[in-house]
């Protein structure tokens, strides 16, 4: 007869009790540590001994002792007597006892053997196992930013950038769309301002050499003797040449070449200040700051008498290369031989392609100039470092925005010189002075609108220089390699 369910002690040889369950040992032992109860699924029982009496251990077979297992006995045995907690463990009972001791203890286990916590199933790199939330700091995974990929599903990760670690094209285009809505006005009246003032320095420098009122004169009698008449007599040609004669103040050919050099140096410093201080305007729109007109006319004043050195460099050397040209094409005629001529001609073709190379070629590492100029340091040498290994992306953005602005400003100017001339034919009728007069401004107005929208070719180097420059204030990709949103 089998004993009732209960506590006994461990037939193993452990320092706690085990359930008998009226037929078979189970895995729920109590006496451990803290006299809780547990399964020998999870951690094993501590040596603590439990404080309570526990009844005699029945001896077993002492073979299964020395092996140190649990041998399955048949029951607890019915002649068990309450031992020592000290006492040495003995083997299990053979026979259970009839009427078994169950010392106090906590409530008989339910069900079958709880099993310890086992790991889920294996995550993914980065994966968030079911039912549980994100935490600070978890790993990503890798792909798409953002994007859990499943495991063994790899994606490269989806760069912001562009190659050349610029921008892509939507960054160019994204910034001189804020440009032209946020300054678009600032530029084009800034810009007039500047052409306006140097019609107003060439008007009074020429006022100083020319006698515009000998000159409507002139005109007037030349139309006047010249209309409808093959030949003028003797004495109308000496008049025509009396007028004329009277329109220059200062005959001086030394005079007149140096008015049109300081002319052409006025005209260089235009466009480069114009250059700055569009480039300061653009800067600060495309970067989200206050656009200020007074600021950028003040920063571009000193920037534009840099660009300005900068640009009567390279107008010198091209003009020093072409100076050479010539004077190989005097020699070749000089020499009046065929060989000599052919030279020439070979040398004159390998120049202009040679020009023409290190032109595009410059542009492609010095255009970041152009902005660059507004701050303090070596501007060339700036841009020379901060457009390596960036050549093509430069030269393609530039290129590509030049070609771009160049449409619409030619649609623009056609359309102004459309309307230009019919005010010059609606004057036709009238003086040939007042012909003369309006033929003048129409083409004044002409050059002036074309310098003022030249500036709009340059605002797309504003971009470029921003995904160049570390400036915080203006730069476009952070130090992490992301994009800025402005």
């Amino acid at each position: 007869m089998l004993p009732p369910p209960g506590w006994y002690p461990d037939p193993a040889g452990g320092q706690g009790k085990r359930w008998w369950d009226g037929s078979t040992w189970t895995d729920h032992t109590h006496g451990g540590p803290g006299g809780s109860w547990h399964s020998d699924a999870e951690a094993e029982p501590a040596t603590t001994a439990d404080s309570a009496t526990e009844p005699v251990r029945p001896s077993t077979d002492s073979s299964a002792q020395a092996a140190g297992e649990r041998a399955a006995p048949a029951a607890p045995s019915a002649s068990a007597e309450e031992t020592s907690p000290t006492q040495p463990p003995q083997a299990p009972p053979v026979t259970p006892p009839a009427s078994p001791t169950q010392p106090p203890g906590p409530p008989p286990p339910t069900g079958p053997p709880v099993p310890p916590p086992t790991a889920g199933p294996w995550q993914a790199y980065g994966q968030v196992p079911p039912g549980q939330a994100p935490f600070y700091g978890q790993p990503q995974p890798y792909g798409v930013y953002g994007q859990p990929q499943p495991y063994g599903a790899y994606t490269a990760p989806v760069s912001p950038l562009a190659p050349s670690g610029m921008r892509r094209l939507s960054g160019l285009f994204k910034d001189i769309g804020t440009i032209l809505r946020r300054a678009w006005a600032q530029i084009l009246l800034t810009g007039l301002a500047i052409w306006v003032a140097w019609l107003i320095v060439a008007g009074v420098l020429s006022a100083l050499l020319i006698d515009f009122g000998a000159f409507g004169a002139a005109v007037d009698y030349s139309s006047d003797v010249l209309g409808g008449n093959n030949s003028l007599t003797l004495a109308e040609q000496h008049e025509l040449n009396e007028l004329w004669s009277q329109v220059l103040r200062i005959d001086s050919p030394a005079i007149w070449i140096l008015f049109f050099l300081v002319l052409l140096l006025l005209a260089v410093f235009a466009a480069a200040y114009q250059l700055a201080v569009a480039s300061q305007l653009g800067i600060d729109a495309a970067s989200g700051r206050t656009v200020d007109w007074r600021l950028a006319m003040s920063r571009g004043w000193r920037a534009g008498w840099r660009l300005t050195g900068y640009l009567v460099v390279l107008y010198a050397a091209v003009i020093a290369v072409f100076l050479v040209w010539g004077l190989l094409i005097g020699l070749a005629a000089a020499a009046n031989n065929a060989g000599v001529t052919a030279l020439v001609v070979l040398i004159s073709i390998v120049l202009f392609v040679g020009i023409f190379v290190v032109m595009v070629w410059l542009v492609g590492r010095l255009i970041p100039v152009v902005v660059q100029v507004l701050f303090e340091g070596p501007a060339i040498s700036w841009s020379w470092q901060a457009s390596c290994n960036k050549y093509w992306a430069i030269l393609g953005r530039y290129l590509l925005w030049a070609m771009i602005a160049s449409v619409i400003i030619s649609t623009v100017l056609q359309v102004v010189f459309t309307l230009l001339f019919f005010a010059v034919a609606a004057s036709f009728q009238s003086s040939p002075t007042a012909l003369g007069v309006v033929t003048i401004i129409v083409f004044g107005i002409y050059i002036l609108l074309s310098m003022v929208l030249n500036a709009a070719a340059y605002i797309g180097v504003v971009p470029i220089w921003r995904d160049l420059t570390d400036l915080p204030e203006y730069r476009s990709i952070d130090e992490d390699g992301l994009p800025i949103s402005s």
